[in-house]
């Protein structure tokens, strides 16, 4: 599973006078009755939101209508409701952990819908910063984890304002997916030299036998970003893996970036960025 081809044409593209008519990213789907229903986050321009998309094979994607979360003034998501990450819960229903975005700082937060289509905030924040602290200036990004027993590990993107323009990735848990308590220390951290040299986030965790994990994240140099993947015997101490698993390619949809992954099935949904463009692509797993 180390291996990605990617796939031809457009899973979903931009479109003008809409709500995704400057970039469609962040793609997230789940299995749903008939089909499967993609959660991605459409930007116009100005800002961004939620929105989602269905298909019957994983391929042929249409946009559904209206928002899934519309951002609302006076909240912590007042500007954005950006990268998500969708599970569903035992009881029935769909619980979306995004990140909101108030003009000044990024934070975690979730929301429910019985029917995956009509959604509520819920109270509280999941995750926020913490002053002083490694992650004292934003919370960016969410890949989540669900045990067996149903507690929850979030893995996400930090900034501190020692390393402005620098993500590392952190951890936090909760046995109930709703209370989280920040987890000690980096999961992942940047280093020189490195295809993640600036950037270790945005990432789609996956839980292996005997309780290992293994991560593709987004990894940056500065210059562009790459689907990388990390090792880890427990979920909290992992080792980049050898190589690329998806790399950039000129003269395509994805020639200055490939990021924000996510898994279903055998395949791998990604964002692709040509230098002027951010639109949903995917790729099969071997």
């Amino acid at each position: 599973m180390l291996n990605a081809c990617v796939e031809p044409g457009r899973r979903l593209d931009i479109k003008t006078s809409t709500d995704y008519s400057s970039r469609i990213y962040n793609a997230t789907p789940i299995p749903v009755p008939g089909g499967y229903r993609m959660y991605l986050c459409g930007f116009n321009g100005t800002n961004v939101r939620l929105l989602s998309a269905f298909s019957p094979d994983l391929e042929n994607w249409c946009i559904e209508p209206g928002r899934r979360l519309d951002i609302k003034a006076s909240t912590a998501y007042s500007i954005n409701t950006d990268v998500a990450h969708p599970i569903v819960l035992p009881g029935g229903g769909v619980r979306v952990y995004f990140t909101a975005y108030d003009g000044t700082t990024y934070r975690i937060l979730s929301a429910y819908s019985p029917d995956g289509f009509n959604f509520c905030v819920e109270p509280g924040r999941r995750l926020d910063i913490k002053v002083p602290s490694i992650y004292d200036t934003n919370i960016y990004s969410v890949g989540v984890l669900v045990y067996p027993n149903g507690s929850v590990r979030l893995y996400v993107g930090v900034v501190q304002s020692l390393n402005l323009g620098f993500y590392s990735m952190m951890s936090a848990y909760s046995p109930d997916g709703l209370n989280f308590c920040m987890e000690p220390g980096y999961r992942l951290d940047y280093k020189a030299s490195t295809d993640y040299s600036t950037y270790a986030y945005i990432s789609f965790p996956i839980l292996l036998e005997g309780g290992a994990v293994r991560i593709f994240f987004t990894g940056g140099d500065g210059t562009n970003m790459r689907i990388l993947s990390a090792l880890s015997p427990d979920g909290l101490n992992f080792c980049v893996e050898p190589g690329r698993r998806l790399d950039i390619l000129s003269a395509t949809d994805y020639s200055s970036r490939c990021q924000r992954p996510f898994m279903l099935e055998g395949r791998l949904f990604f964002t692709g960025y040509d230098g002027t463009n951010f639109r949903t692509l995917s790729a099969k797993l071997d």
